[in-house]
């Protein structure tokens, strides 16, 4: 999509195994919505469905800690490499050091 929650949400489904009901434009959101109802009336399909659903919510897709934990040291390593190139450059009179809490 054009908008960065569009493309957050198709990497969303790409990721919980669900790319086939990725929709363009309105004509493929309603075949798409079609067969959902075709598979909700098959009670396997529907099950078969849930299940991979429910185990990609298991995934770290779905993992707020390990993504807040990620991202924490994400941010940390942008900020030392930052102010480490700066110093390194002659640009910086003292180091800054990121104080973070937990674990």
């Amino acid at each position: 999509g054009d908008r960065a929650s569009s493309r957050i949400a198709a990497s969303a489904l790409i990721a919980a195994g669900s790319a086939q009901t990725l929709a363009r434009n309105t004509h493929d959101y309603d075949l798409i919505t079609r067969a959902l109802i075709r598979i909700a009336r098959q009670r396997a399909r529907r099950d078969g469905l849930r299940r991979r659903l429910v185990h990609a919510r298991q995934s770290a897709l779905f993992d707020a800690s390990l993504w807040a934990a990620d991202w924490e040291r994400w941010l940390i390593t942008a900020v030392d490499v930052h102010v480490n190139t700066l110093d390194l450059q002659g640009q910086v009179e003292k180091r800054f050091h990121v104080i973070t809490t937990g674990s």
